[in-house]
C-alpha cells in the first residue's frame, strides 16, 4: 500500500494555531484552546488521522454532526419562534480539516 503524506504537523499547527479561542464548543466540548495546548504527541496523532481521510477518503460521520443552538435576536419577543437565529456548531477537528483540506 502506498502512503503519501499530504499535510504536516507543522501545516496542522498553523490552522489550529489561526483558530479564534473565543469560539463556542461543539458537543465534544473540543476548544480551539485545548487543541493550541496538544503536545507534539497530539498534533502528530491529529495530523496522522487528517491524512488517514485524505487517504481513504472517509470522513468520520461523528464530524458531520452538528449541535443546533437557538439565539434570541436583540429586541425581539422570546415567546415569537421567529425572534430566534438558528446557530450549528460542528466540531472543530472537522473545520480545523476542512481548512487544510482547503488550502
Amino acid at each position: 500500500m502506498y502512503y503519501s503524506q499530504k499535510f504536516t504537523v507543522t501545516e496542522v499547527r498553523v490552522a489550529i494555531n489561526k483558530l479564534r479561542t473565543t469560539k463556542a464548543p461543539a458537543y465534544d466540548l473540543i476548544t480551539g484552546e485545548i487543541l493550541k495546548k496538544l503536545p507534539e504527541v497530539g498534533l502528530s496523532a491529529i495530523t496522522y488521522i487528517y491524512n488517514s481521510i485524505f487517504h481513504t477518503g472517509y470522513f468520520p460521520g461523528q464530524w458531520k454532526v452538528s449541535q443546533i443552538v437557538t439565539i434570541l435576536k436583540p429586541g425581539e419577543p422570546a415567546e415569537d419562534v421567529k425572534s430566534y437565529r438558528p446557530i450549528s456548531l460542528l466540531p472543530i477537528l472537522s473545520k480545523v480539516f476542512e481548512k487544510l483540506f482547503i488550502t
